[in-house]
């Protein structure tokens, strides 16, 4: 019999203590259930456990009351005076037929996941939970919150074909590389910089940049943590989690898919083309589990190599996204009809490339290298093979010529 139990945490509290984790003389620890009041004691029931069986449960790994339902389990039943709740003598010991129902926990782990206290992050529980949560694989959404960081899990299945279970490691270095870019691209647009030209600040980049923490057997999976914390929920690579979330539960609907990716612009739209196109070209399934600090349960989506070979083809044929166009005044420095060229001077950058049709039968003849021009040139994203790099292409959509000033002078 222990003759007194010390609380080490106290996991629910509400009008005192209802549920903790202590220590008896003997060196056991036990978990301890708030079973009983009356108006001067406090009746408790305490399951022994491992100090394995406490991080788990803290974890949610584990439903805690599944602990006090154990077959050949011998429970000790304490009652004490109210105020004093850590010296307590064993009345008895129960098997677990002899347990009243009414006492039994009947929740879930989502029940436990709103009861639990948050552990002071400075204490040294908190340290021996990270560490146990380093060696296991906890439920996404527990991690989360628990680093306060964006998560997500990644996994690649490959179950078709003569090599099925196989995957190249080009295809998963090409599909997480798009992936990263499609994240930094998304963050961008947040920012309001939609723009193709230049590259993405670096402070937005470090703030969405994805680690791997962990990886996963059977299928190749790996979880992934955003760098940046989100300590109030309202961090950039959160909002980044939620909008990848949207992209990739449109599929290849068309007006779906426009509405998701449209508005964050032609370089998000690139990226998500490299990414399904790695898919597509090993046939290899994907699925996301992801989850931002705040939320209770996962944010899930899976995509098929089916289905990322026709969200390729919804933004390849469709017009999912119509480009961004410029509006420059320049000077005419280059022209061929005959291969349909162009390279134009203007605000210290040389424009070059196809023209339109529509604008070749405009121009005819009549179009002069050296003179100054008001060009409209649509500008379309690529994105290189080998570096996941993007680079911009030109169109030239209309020229308009700007008078001289001695044309004006002949004209009076």
């Amino acid at each position: 019999m222990e003759r007194s139990i010390k609380i080490i945490d106290t996991i629910i509290y509400y009008d005192g203590d209802r549920l903790f984790f202590g220590k008896g003389d003997s060196g056991r620890y036990y978990l301890a259930l708030n079973v009983e009041e009356s108006e001067d004691s406090t009746t408790w029931l305490y399951a022994p456990v491992s100090i394995f069986d406490y991080l788990k449960i803290r974890s949610h790994a584990s439903y805690f009351g599944d602990y006090f339902k154990e077959e050949n389990t011998p429970y000790l039943l304490t009652s004490k005076a109210r105020e004093n709740i850590e010296n307590q003598e064993a009345i008895r010991v129960l098997k677990t037929s002899e347990i009243p129902s009414e006492w039994l926990p009947q929740g879930t782990l989502d029940d436990q996941k709103l009861l639990f206290q948050e552990l002071p992050r400075d204490s040294w529980i908190f340290n021996q939970i990270l560490s146990f949560e380093g060696k296991t694989k906890l439920p996404i959404e527990i991690a989360a919150n628990r680093h306060r960081r964006p998560m997500t899990d990644v996994r690649f299945i490959r179950t078709h074909g003569t090599d099925n279970g196989i995957i190249p490691v080009t295809v998963l270095g090409k599909a997480l590389q798009a992936l990263q870019h499609l994240v930094d691209s998304i963050a961008a647009a947040l920012e309001n910089n939609t723009s193709t030209r230049g590259r993405i600040s670096d402070s937005i980049r470090s703030k969405v940049q994805l680690d791997a923490i962990a990886a996963y057997p059977s299928s190749f999976g790996i979880r992934l943590e955003a760098k940046e914390a989100d300590l109030l929920g309202e961090s950039l690579s959160g909002h980044v989690f939620e909008k990848l979330d949207e992209i990739l539960k449109a599929k290849h609907q068309k007006d779906n898919l426009r509405i998701a990716i449209s508005p964050l612009g032609a370089r998000a739209v690139a990226h998500y083309k490299s990414f399904t196109k790695a898919l597509s070209l090993a046939e290899v399934d994907v699925t996301f589990s992801s989850a931002v600090p705040g939320d209770l349960s996962p944010r899930s989506a899976k995509i098929t190599y089916q289905e990322a070979t026709e969200i390729l083809s919804t933004l390849e044929k469709e017009n999912i996204y119509d480009g961004d166009q410029l509006s420059v005044v320049g000077k005419l420095i280059g022209l061929s009809l005959r291969t349909r060229y162009f390279m134009l001077e203007a605000n210290e950058h040389t424009y070059r490339g196809k023209i339109s049709q529509k604008c070749l039968a405009d121009i005819g003849n009549k179009a002069t290298v050296g003179d100054p021009y008001i060009a409209t040139i649509s500008v379309t994203v690529e994105i290189k093979e080998y570096s996941g790099d993007t680079e911009d292409k030109f169109e030239l959509v209309s020229l308009v010529a700007i008078p001289r000033m001695d044309e004006n002078k002949e004209r009076k």
